[in-house]
């Protein structure tokens, strides 16, 4: 346990500077050229397999690895990305966090009332990257089994893939060395439907976690371990 939480310290800094690099380049070419001398791709036919249906595509990932840097690379590559985030408290450092953010091309949307435009965007065939390795409350969410422990989790991408049959396609970027990456697009969820919506969400919401928490399993140093991921209890 302590050289996880130490490696996921290094990764975390790693992480931080890389961003810091990234966004002060001043020319495109610059950012482009680190980013393909930084990342391979795996899987690259299972995302175009999903624009292809036409319905815009969910992207799930989680806080790993130095997932700032996958939605950058993503967009510089060529697809069109919406990712959804939280604000930062302080106004000054979201703004530069969102200017690194949409540095390659991809469009950021606030996660306050974001359902309206996270459909809109699928609506445009886009690509919308959401994080759902976190804790959240429970009325934005379900608990479902994430590390053997109730975990109160996001339920809006089951919900918007269920209601509007939207292709879900978990990805990670995997730190591989000090500097080099591995992105990672692994096979679409098929989404499991009955006459009962709510429990849909649910058993979809847990197929989606358990996909994010394999990859966790087989990477432990690479998760942010810091995040308080079970805060939120049962009653």
């Amino acid at each position: 346990a302590t050289e996880i939480t130490k490696k996921a310290y290094e990764n975390l800094g790693r992480s931080a500077g890389e961003l810091i690099y990234m966004g002060t380049r001043k020319r495109k070419e610059d950012i482009l050229k680190h980013l393909y001398k930084w990342i391979t791709f795996e899987g690259n036919d299972i995302i175009d397999q999903a624009f292809k249906k036409g319905k815009g595509v969910l992207l799930i990932t989680g806080h790993f690895g130095n997932w700032e840097l996958l939605g950058i690379s993503i967009a510089a590559h060529g697809y069109p990305l919406s990712v959804v985030a939280r604000p930062l408290d302080n106004p000054w450092l979201d703004r530069l966090l969102r200017s690194y953010r949409t540095i390659t091309g991809a469009e950021v949307i606030s996660k306050k009332g974001a359902l309206r435009e996270i459909l809109r965007r699928l609506r445009k065939g886009r690509g919308v990257g959401i994080l759902i390795d976190q804790n959240t409350s429970r009325d934005e969410g379900v608990f479902i089994d994430f590390m053997g422990i109730k975990a109160a989790t996001t339920k809006g991408p089951a919900l918007i893939a269920l209601k509007n049959d939207i292709p879900v396609i978990p990805l990670m970027i995997i730190r591989e060395g000090k500097y080099h990456h591995r992105i990672v697009y692994y096979p679409e969820i098929s989404l499991y439907k009955s006459d009962n919506i709510k429990s849909d969400i649910v058993v979809n919401t847990e197929k989606f976690s358990k996909a994010i928490e394999a990859i966790i399993k087989q990477y432990p140093e690479q998760w942010l371990w810091m995040h308080r991921r079970w805060k939120t209890r049962p009653v």
